[in-house]
């Protein structure tokens, strides 16, 4: 839908029409399709306060829309809508509290007296609500303040920046996933079976530690899916939960929708080949393939793109349509001097 309809946040069709454009989908009426983009986003964006009141998802989500509308400005040409959208996508920046303590339960008993910072909304005066936690679910739709604060996709470097740096980042993703006692069940961390914490795993290759993403999509793969009658671990939802296992068994998914970067771990199966439409590729298909893949080996160690060597953990979506084949070597051990270039 285009806007918000009691059950997800934001006007996702913005979203959709960028991704489309920016992968080359152009046969529907780009400039009527942009013309109500920018409508749907000056209706239902943050606007003049630069957030939501009282919403910490709906902010996040509306800058999301904003980041994309900007794409699809730019790439229509328009710089000024392009700079005045990208500029607005930032103001998620609003939201986060540097002096925040890190405590995961209101009373704060559960908590890292190392830590500071996180996500809290502001009201309509500008000030920040009352902090109830980490896990708290106020604020957030369908999802806790700890599972809503990642979701700043078409930015990580701003939200690495925000968190203090890249060390402190990874450790506190990492304990995002760490700390989820059963992926299959509901819970407020890594929360498979809703689609909030979906893009979350894949963070870690954007961070600089690809073999994190290689870790914990792994896991989720192989714990929160099955061939049997409910093999979904939640709730289909338009096809979104299929979508993200077919995504994440085969070794690409995007971690931003709207960037046509997808990202590069370890897949689920020996081979997967993928293949494409003749109207919007290049190529025929496209072939993954993962020697030694077995459950101890979990990380990648080397690839080779067409034969060649490849040393990032991301290929584009035209790299991906032309056509080829991309072979994965794993291993037990992670690899970390692997794909953490030109992150």
């Amino acid at each position: 839908m285009n806007c918000y309809t009691s059950d997800m946040n934001g006007s996702p069709e913005i979203v959709v029409i960028n991704d489309a454009y920016q992968k080359g989908i152009r046969n529907y009426d780009v400039a009527k399709a942009y013309e109500y983009a920018v409508n749907t986003a000056e209706k239902f964006g943050n606007g003049a306060l630069g957030y939501q009141p009282n919403k910490l998802s709906g902010t996040l989500q509306n800058d999301n829309d904003a980041w994309n509308l900007s794409q699809l400005a730019a790439a229509l040409g328009k710089t000024d809508d392009a700079k005045k959208y990208s500029d607005s996508s930032l103001s998620y920046q609003n939201l986060f509290d540097p002096g925040q303590a890190w405590t995961y339960d209101e009373a704060g008993a559960d908590a890292r007296a190392d830590w500071k910072g996180w996500f809290r909304a502001r009201n309509a005066a500008g000030n920040f609500v009352r902090w109830e936690g980490l896990t708290s679910n106020k604020t957030a739709l369908q999802a806790s303040v700890y599972q809503a604060g990642w979701f700043v996709p078409f930015d990580i470097p701003g939200l690495i920046q925000l968190n203090g740096g890249n060390d402190l980042f990874i450790a506190k993703l990492n304990d995002f996933f760490a700390r989820t006692s059963n992926f299959i069940e509901w819970n407020d961390y890594e929360n498979q079976p809703n689609e909030p914490s979906h893009l979350i795993p894949f963070i870690f290759n954007r961070a600089g530690a690809p073999w994190l993403t290689q870790k914990w999509v792994r896991a989720l793969t192989t714990t929160t899916y099955g061939a049997a009658p409910n093999g979904l671990c939640g709730d289909e939802d338009a096809g979104q939960m299929s979508a993200w296992f077919v995504l994440a068994a085969s070794g690409l998914h995007q971690a931003c929708p709207g960037d046509p970067r997808f990202e590069i771990f370890t897949p689920l199966f020996d081979k997967v080949t993928l293949k494409f439409d003749p109207k919007y590729a290049k190529g025929s298909n496209f072939v993954i393939t993962a020697k030694n893949n077995c459950p101890e080996n979990v990380y990648i160690q080397s690839v080779t793109l067409n034969g060649q060597p490849l040393n990032r953990c991301w290929l584009s979506y035209r790299e991906i349509t032309a056509g080829g084949t991309l072979n994965l070597v794993l291993g037990a051990e992670p690899n970390k001097s692997w794909g953490v270039a030109e992150n």
